[in-house]
C-alpha cells in the first residue's frame, strides 16, 4: 500500500514530529540538558562489541536547546576513544551547490506552478492562517511543495520553543570530528533522505500538509517528551512514543526506519570486522522499535549494552556558576572582538584581492551580510561558552573565577582581549619604528613568545587568520563558473594546507604587538606573568578558552559555507526563491 492509502486510513498523529528525530539532512537544509541529571542513570548510547572491536551507537536528536550541553562525560569519552565517526549522511555536504540545487529542485514547483494552484482552497486557507500566525508572508512559501511547507512549519514551531538544528547532536559531533581530523563515514546519500519525502504524489503531499496543520499543537508536548526520554536514556519511553506514532502505519515505519536500518547493517558490520572502534551517530528513532539497529546487531550475535551515565555529572550546580564564569572571563567582549576581527579581515581581503573586487556591489553587500550573520558575536559566544562549560566542572570553574579576579589573572585577561583587536593604536606604529632602530634583546623576544603561547594569544590569532582566509577563498570560489566551483569541504582542506604559510606572519605581528603592550614590564615581571598563566588553573582556562573559540569559528565557517551555497543556487536561478531559515528562527532571507 502506498503512502496515500495510508494517510487516508486515519490521522498521522504525531508522525511528522517523530520524523524530526529520524533525519539529519532535512534540518540542515530547511535552514544539557542534564538539568535533570540527578535522575539520569543511562545515556542514549550503546556499545556493540565483538572480539577486540567496539562500536558506539549514539541516538541523536537533530534539534536541541543550548542547555542540552555539556553532554555526559561517557558520551564524550566514547567519542574520544574512536578514530572513525559515522553519520547518517554528509552533514557538511548540504553546503555544496550541487546538493543545494538538487534539494531545491525537489522542494520547489516548476516555473508557472504554485502551491495555491496545487492544493484545495480549504487547505490553502488553513495554511494561510497558520503562516500569518507565525509571521511569514505567504509569498515566501507559495513556490514550495506541500511536504516542504509541512516540515518548514514544524521546524518554525520547534525553533519558537528554543530548539535549534545547530545544537543537534549530529551537528555537534560533525564539527568536532572535522576539527579533530577524524575519519568520517556516511551511511546514505543526502539525496536519498530527501527523496523519501520528495517521492510522494500530489494527494499524499496535501494529506501530509493537512495533517501537519492539525497536529502542530502537539509539537509542544510531544517533542519535549521525546527530548526528555533521550536525555535520561529512557529507551522504553521513546519506543512507546514511536509505537504510538506508527501504530496504524507500518508501511511508513518500514520505509522511513526499518528498511534504512537493514541497509546500514552492511556498513556497521564492516566496521566491526575491521577491529578497533567507531562512533556512530544516528537518529534516536533508529535505536528503538521493531527491526531497530540494536536488535539487528543482537540477532547477529554481537554483545550490545547501554552505557550508564557518568556518576559525577551534576548539572544543576553548573547553572549557578556558568553565568558568573562567563561574566568574569569577559566572554561576550571576547566574542564581539572576534566577530569584528573577522569582518574587518574580510574587508581587507576585498581591498587586496582583484577577484573579489570584480563582483557586483549588490553581491558584495549580500556576502558581507552573510559574514556578519554567520560570525555574529552572540552565535560565537553561544558555541564557545557551550564547549568551555563541557570541558570544565564546577570546582574548576570556581577556581578559574578566583584566578581571573586576582591581579595577574585580570591583567592576563585584558592582554588576551586586546590581542583580538583588528586595529591597533597609532602609537603602536611609532613603537615599531623605534624598535627597528634599536631591536630588543633575544631574551626579551623569547619571553614575549612564551607569553603569547601560554595565553594562547598566538594560536587564537592564527585561527582568526585561517578563518578569514576561509571566508575570502569561499567568496573567490563563488566568482568561478558553476562547473569549477568546489564543495566547501575542499575549500576548507585547501585553506588548512595554507596554515603553515600564515603562521610566521601571525607570529611576527603578535610578537611585536605584545612587545608594545608589555613595554612597561621588566623581564622579571614578565616571568611572573608567564608563571601565573602556566599554573595549573591558568593553563586550564586558556586551553578551554582557545578550544571554545576554535570550535566557534569552525561552526561559523560551516554556517557561512552553507549560506554561500544557498546564495549561489539563487544566483544561478536568477530569481528570489525560498531560502533556508536562519539559525535563530527569525524567518527567511
Amino acid at each position: 500500500m502506498g503512502i496515500h492509502g495510508i494517510v487516508k486510513r486515519g490521522r498521522i498523529r504525531w508522525l511528522v514530529i517523530f520524523l524530526f528525530i529520524c533525519f539529519t539532512s532535512l534540518w540542515a537544509s530547511v535552514n544539557p540538558a542534564l538539568a535533570q541529571a540527578g535522575a539520569q542513570e543511562k545515556d542514549f548510547l550503546w556499545s556493540v562489541k565483538s572480539g577486540t572491536a567496539t562500536i558506539y551507537l549514539l541516538g541523536s536528536v537533530h534539534l536541541l536547546k543550548s542547555d542540552s550541553y555539556p553532554l555526559d562525560n561517557n558520551i564524550e569519552a566514547a567519542y574520544r576513544d574512536c578514530k572513525t565517526v559515522v553519520f547518517e549522511t554528509d552533514v557538511g555536504g548540504m553546503a555544496t551547490p550541487a546538493v543545494q540545487e538538487q534539494m531545491m529542485a525537489m522542494a520547489l514547483y516548476p516555473e508557472g506552478q504554485t502551491l495555491k494552484q496545487s492544493i484545495s482552497p480549504q487547505t490553502y486557507r488553513k495554511l494561510e492562517e497558520k503562516v500569518t500566525e507565525v509571521g511569514l508572508p505567504m509569498a515566501q512559501l507559495n513556490h514550495l511543495r506541500p511536504w516542504m511547507c509541512a516540515l518548514t512549519l514544524v521546524l518554525l514551531e520547534l525553533q519558537k520553543m528554543g530548539f535549534d538544528p545547530s545544537y543537534g547532536i549530529d551537528h555537534y559531533f560533525y564539527t568536532k570530528a572535522l576539527q579533530d581530523k577524524k575519519e568520517t563515514i556516511y551511511l546514505e546519500p543526502v539525496e536519498y533522505q530527501l527523496s523519501l519525502f520528495a517521492d510522494m504524489d500530489v494527494g499524499e503531499e496535501e494529506a501530509f500538509l493537512q495533517q501537519t496543520l492539525k497536529d502542530l499543537e502537539v509539537v509542544k508536548t510531544m517533542f519535549a517528551d521525546i527530548v526528555s526520554a533521550w536525555e535520561t536514556g529512557d529507551a522504553a519511553r521513546l519506543e512507546s512514543i514511536l509505537t504510538l506514532s506508527f501504530k496504524d502505519y507500518p508501511e511508513i515505519y518500514d520505509r522511513f526506519l526499518a528498511q534504512r536500518n537493514k541497509a546500514w547493517m552492511g556498513t556497521l558490520e564492516r566496521l566491526i570486522g575491521q577491529g578497533g572502534s567507531a562512533f556512530v551517530v544516528v537518529g534516536a528513532g533508529h535505536l528503538v522499535g521493531p527491526d531497530n539497529l540494536l536488535q539487528l546487531l543482537k540477532d547477529r550475535g554481537y554483545t550490545v549494552e547501554q552505557v550508564s551515565a557518568h556518576a559525577g555529572v551534576a548539572a544543576a550546580p553548573a547553572e549557578d556558576l556558568a553565568p558568573a564564569f562567563s561574566l568574569t572571563s569577559g566572554m561576550e567582549e571576547h566574542m564581539r572582538a572576534l566577530s569584528l576581527a573577522i569582518r574587518r579581515g574580510f574587508d581587507q581581503a576585498f581591498n587586496q584581492d582583484d577577484r573579489i573586487q570584480q563582483v557586483s556591489k549588490d553581491f558584495y553587500a549580500t556576502v558581507k551580510r552573510l559574514v556578519v550573520e554567520s560570525f555574529a558575536a552572540e552565535c560565537l559566544d553561544a558555541v564557545a561558552r557551550r564547549h568551555m562549560e563541557a570541558q570544565l566542572n564546577q570546582a574548576e570553574m570556581g577556581q578559574i573565577i578566583d584566578w581571573l579576579n586576582s591581579p595577574f589573572g585580570r591583567k592576563c585577561a585584558d592582554l588576551f582581549k586586546t590581542s583580538l583587536m583588528s586595529e591597533y593604536p597609532a602609537e603602536l606604529q611609532e613603537f615599531l619604528t623605534a624598535i627597528q632602530k634599536s631591536p630588543p634583546p633575544s631574551s626579551r623576544l623569547a619571553l614575549i613568545r612564551e607569553l603569547a603561547h601560554a595565553t594562547k594569544t598566538m594560536e587564537t590569532s592564527l585561527e582568526i587568520a585561517v578563518t578569514t582566509q576561509l571566508v575570502a577563498t569561499t567568496v573567490v570560489d563563488a566568482t568561478l563558473p558553476s562547473l569549477q566551483q568546489r564543495p566547501f569541504s575542499e575549500i576548507f582542506d585547501e585553506v588548512e594546507k595554507e596554515r603553515p604559510l600564515l603562521e610566521p606572519k601571525v607570529e611576527h605581528r603578535i610578537t611585536y604587538f605584545l612587545l608594545y603592550r608589555c613595554r612597561s614590564l621588566s623581564d622579571a615581571e614578565l616571568e611572573q606573568y608567564i608563571a601565573s598563566v602556566q599554573s595549573g588553573i591558568g593553563a586550564q582556562y586558556y586551553r578551554s578558552l582557545y578550544t571554545g573559540i576554535k570550535l566557534a569559528l569552525m561552526d561559523a565557517g560551516i554556517r557561512f559555507g552553507s549560506a554561500m551555497a544557498d546564495l549561489q543556487w539563487r544566483r544561478k536561478q536568477g530569481v528570489r526563491t525560498f531560502s533556508a531559515i536562519d539559525r535563530r528562527g527569525k524567518g527567511y532571507r
